[in-house]
């Protein structure tokens, strides 16, 4: 930044001088032309001087998902296969958002696994069963990871991913193969599923 100061004035004398035969005061009178003085604290661009700091802001984000909005978890919704008196044909369902699919939402670049277990009734993830409460019954049915119903969603394998910073949709694939059914009622069961990076 450059810097100038200017200084204006107008130069009067008053000037006493003692005469000893009048006594006298004699008076100068002012100069014809006020007299006007410059100055500047401009220093020649060598001597300029700066300084200068730098300041350093950080902050460090850990890797986190996120299930359905919930960041401890949630719940999806039920995967509904209809109503039924008898199952001489497979049924398959394919899931949506809240009714079965799983809502992800991690931090860019995070490596992700998706794990469900073999749930509530079943034996192991190969043999996943519906259950009655009243009678006890049950009907096997599995879940996939593809719409091929190729790939069994399984709780070592699973699912794997990268995230892409926003909420990603993964449905679940799943059949209820032909069987005979023992009893009527509501069979149901709960999958847990767990996310892993």
């Amino acid at each position: 930044m450059q810097h100038s100061l200017r200084f204006v004035g107008l130069l009067w004398l008053l000037l006493y001088s003692h005469n000893s035969l009048s006594r006298q005061p004699v008076v100068l009178q002012p100069a014809a032309q006020p007299t006007v003085l410059q100055s500047s604290t401009q220093l020649p661009s060598s001597q300029q001087q700066s300084i200068q700091q730098s300041t350093e802001l950080a902050i460090q984000l850990a890797q986190s998902c996120q299930l359905s909005g919930d960041a401890v978890g949630g719940n999806f919704g039920t995967l509904h296969f209809g109503s039924f008196s008898q199952l001489p044909q497979p049924v398959q369902l394919t899931s949506q958002s809240n009714a079965g699919s799983i809502l992800l939402r991690c931090n860019l670049g995070v490596d992700f696994k998706i794990l469900i277990n073999r749930g509530l009734h079943g034996a192991s993830v190969a043999a996943r069963q519906l259950r009655e409460p009243n009678h006890g019954s049950t009907l096997n049915y599995q879940l996939y990871r593809d719409a091929q119903f190729s790939t069994v969603w399984d709780d070592t394998t699973g699912l794997s991913g990268v995230a892409t910073g926003t909420a990603q949709q993964f449905d679940l694939y799943a059949v209820l193969p032909s069987q005979p059914i023992a009893a009527s009622g509501n069979y149901s069961d709960t999958l847990t599923v767990t996310i892993s990076w």
